[in-house]
């Protein structure tokens, strides 16, 4: 097989890797593409155009559309009032932000079967043109329109939600005129407006910046089963749904990881599904995304069912020379044998080091068959279709892939899993291989490829997050091309005018700040990167993100990473906190489980909060790294509240338990501090009785009208030493949520708690 051609692949050229940017041609795929969906969940369904009059008025101020035309409001929501709302909160507000007519022929036209529908094919050309009018006003002129535009913004959506509070749209026949979808349509017409807002002119006044959401509208649809409803004309009463029902584990991401529109456009167009049911499924968490490892089997190149046969012998390469090159250091890489080598030995396949010679690296995911180890290796067509592609992506052909240079040997593993990041760093390219992504052409819409993108395994697994950061390069897989990653990103009057693309967009936008950024990575920036991702071995987590936070190079007395990596599986978060030193001071309010030993139990167990169910995990976490890691607790300072007794004394000046709050579900109580009043409740994710005898704050002010998080905690303040301030020695307790309250002393109700404390302002905390 020493003379493998990439003819073999049909791949059309063989590239140059010295462009970020030039995309090349194969012929190759895993799964068929998507042709159109026989049904569509109700909410994103073209809506039905109830027929009130817009056209034959002037364009008026949002406040003024339903003056100039005379309407009344019933006293009960009925449908002539969805019909009115429904066309001021499109066609009006489109005309008071873009302040030009906008006639009823440029959003309605004929379904197929001829009702009249609203359609968002032309909303981004309205707003092209809306944006090239608006390049020739003077500043001056720009910050009176942006104002008006805010505000017309701002009108419509505390419009839209209080319609949602009052369950405005749930008339009787509301089912039968697609209401949800109505709901969802105007939702996208204030986001596409609120979206070109952001990059129209952003030097400008940052009071006139518009930052409002409106996922609100996605409240008609339910994540555990979807209302579907068939497409017009194409209704199929024996249709299965398998092959057309997202994961409610992807929902859930694609509505926080993109926004109303894109989501939509992800319902229109439908998963990439392999004939396997959701059924099992979370919104939490993809039961058919994660393996067994421990009974895994690889499968044959281009099969994805268990009908499909192929029975081709296994090929693996030499153990010794994948075990004696990570011995000495180095990085085995995968290539064909040359004649010589052919000649003297059965090797199907020979072992080099990466030194010698350059090499791709393949990302890719176990669910796609093809996980493995050295030891097992991996079908033939599977290494022959790989050895192919390497020839055609480089001169030399040579590659690295986990399943065949990772041995499944301890020692020897470990030492593989050191490496690993140099072995993508090093890499001349990083490819990507992904089922669902592969199955996208070259030809179709950015919104549809990053679509696929955002919706892959490959975005959601945890390895694939230090591939994607540590490569120099990173190149994906279609069916008919390889694409650069830089090649992917929309340019910014694509952004402008299409929401949805906007959407798909952010998160790899946020991918690539992170590979810009790889050699200052933060504590800050990997947590956020890993919420939404998972694994099927736990042990891994740390091993893969070592690489992304500790230096080649640490603290002069030997290797971090490698005190991280040989410590037992239960001691290597906390080893590696150690290693960083310094975290975010927001790290003690992060939810998810937490580790039990003395000294760390405010740190996390893991950064993969959403699989645990705890969707916030590392979001709001603040990238200045500031507490120090210590082995005695976390110290910073925080803004502290000292709870006192009737007397006057604290509760833990001696080293007490706190008083005792009963926490439950929706309970509060209220914290006297001097004339300031605060509301404190245990989070939604937490409740149950507990014992509190400070309260911790991030400071470095009081508590504002907002609610923050903060942390209640038993200890006792021990004076310094050494020149050091007091310090507030404590054991991690509760998360709460505080907020001030403008009630006077006497205003309590009969069942709020009140309990009054000294405030210590900023001080010297160490959390155990």
């Amino acid at each position: 097989m020493a003379n493998v051609k990439a003819s073999q692949l049909n791949v059309v050229t063989a590239p140059t890797l010295s462009s970020e940017t030039k995309t090349w041609s194969i012929s190759h795929t895993s799964l068929p593409a998507t042709t159109g969906l026989e049904y569509v969940p109700a909410i994103a369904q073209d809506p039905l155009w109830l027929g009130f009059k817009h056209d034959g008025y002037g364009v008026v101020p949002i406040t003024q559309y339903r003056v100039t035309r005379g309407t009344q409001i019933p006293l009960q929501f009925n449908r002539e009032h969805a019909a009115f709302m429904q066309a001021w909160l499109s066609f009006g507000l489109l005309e008071a932000v873009l302040e030009r007519p906008v006639p009823e022929s440029e959003l309605i036209c004929q379904s197929r079967n001829g009702r009249p529908v609203l359609s968002l094919h032309a909303l981004p050309a309205l707003l092209s043109t809306w944006k090239s009018q608006l390049t020739t006003h003077d500043t001056p002129a720009m910050l009176s329109y942006r104002e008006r535009a805010v505000k017309s913004l701002s009108h419509a959506h505390r419009t839209l939600q209080y319609l949602k509070r009052a369950r405005a749209f749930e008339y009787k026949g509301a089912v039968d005129d697609l209401i949800p979808a109505t709901f969802c349509f105007l939702g996208c017409i204030g986001e596409a407006l609120t979206n070109a807002m952001q990059f129209l002119n952003p030097e400008l006044d940052d009071a006139l910046h518009v930052s409002l959401a409106w996922d609100f509208v996605l409240a008609f649809y339910p994540l555990s089963s979807p209302n579907y409803v068939p497409v017009a004309d194409r209704f199929d009463p024996g249709h299965s749904l398998d092959e057309e029902e997202w994961c409610p584990s992807t929902v859930k991401y694609l509505i926080k990881r993109s926004n109303v529109s894109a989501f939509r456009y992800a319902l229109r167009r439908g998963p990439r599904n392999r004939g396997e049911s959701h059924d099992k499924c979370s919104e939490y968490a993809c039961v058919l995304q994660s393996v067994d490892v421990e009974n895994y089997v690889p499968k044959h190149s281009g099969i994805l069912k268990e009908e499909d046969k192929c029975d081709c012998s296994y090929i693996k390469p030499p153990f010794e020379d994948v075990v004696g090159a990570l011995s000495r250091g180095s990085i085995p890489v995968i290539r064909l044998p040359t004649e010589t080598e052919a000649a003297a030995s059965d090797e199907k396949l020979a072992v080099s080091v990466s030194s010698d010679a350059p090499y791709i690296a393949i990302s890719h995911v176990w669910v796609d068959g093809m996980g493995s180890n050295t030891e097992t290796g991996l079908p033939s067509c599977q290494v022959w279709k790989l050895a192919a592609f390497a020839q055609a992506m480089i001169p030399t052909g040579r590659f690295w892939l986990d399943a065949l240079c990772v041995p499944k040997q301890k020692d020897a593993r470990q030492q593989a899993l050191r490496l690993m990041g140099r072995a993508y760093r090093d890499a001349e390219c990083v490819i990507v291989r992904d089922q669902t992504v592969e199955a996208c052409s070259q030809d179709a819409s950015s919104e549809e490829i990053l679509l696929r993108i955002l919706a892959s395994p490959w975005m959601r697994r945890l390895w694939t997050l230090q591939e994607a950061l540590l490569a120099r390069r990173l190149h994906f897989v279609l069916r008919d091309a390889v694409v650069p990653f830089l090649a992917l990103l929309p340019a910014e009057d694509h952004l402008l005018t299409n929401p949805a693309l906007a959407g798909f967009a952010a998160e790899i936008h946020r991918l690539t700040k992170l590979r810009l950024h790889r050699n200052t990575l933060a504590f800050a920036d990997v947590a956020r990167a890993l919420r939404w991702r998972a694994t099927s071995r736990p042990s891994d987590e740390i091993p893969a993100v070592a690489s992304l936070l500790l230096d080649d190079a640490d603290d002069g007395d030997g290797d971090a990473r490698r005190r991280v990596l040989d410590a037992p599986v239960a001691e290597r978060m906390q080893k590696l906190l150690a290693a960083v030193r310094k975290v975010p001071k927001s790290v003690v309010f992060l939810s998810g489980p937490k580790l039990h030993t003395v000294g760390f139990r405010w740190a996390p167990a893991t950064f993969m909060t959403v699989a645990t169910g705890q969707e916030r995990g590392g979001r709001d976490m603040s990238p200045t790294a500031s507490s120090l890691v210590t082995p005695d607790g976390l110290v910073d300072s925080f803004w502290v509240f000292a709870l006192v007794d009737g007397d006057g004394a604290g509760l833990d000046g001696d080293g007490g338990a706190g008083r005792f709050m009963k926490g439950a579900e929706g309970d509060h109580w209220m914290l006297r501090c001097g004339r300031e009043s605060f509301a404190v409740s245990r989070t939604r994710m937490e409740t149950g009785p507990y014992r509190c005898g400070f309260v911790l704050c991030t400071g470095p002010e009081l508590p504002g009208d907002e609610q923050q998080l903060c942390l209640g905690v038993c200890g006792s303040v021990e004076k310094g030493d050494g020149g050091e301030g007091d310090v507030l020695r404590c054991a991690y307790g509760t998360r709460l949520v505080i907020s001030k309250s403008q009630r006077g002393e006497g205003s309590y109700g009969d069942e709020e708690e009140l309990v009054r404390a000294s405030c210590l302002g900023m001080h010297r905390v160490c959390i155990s």
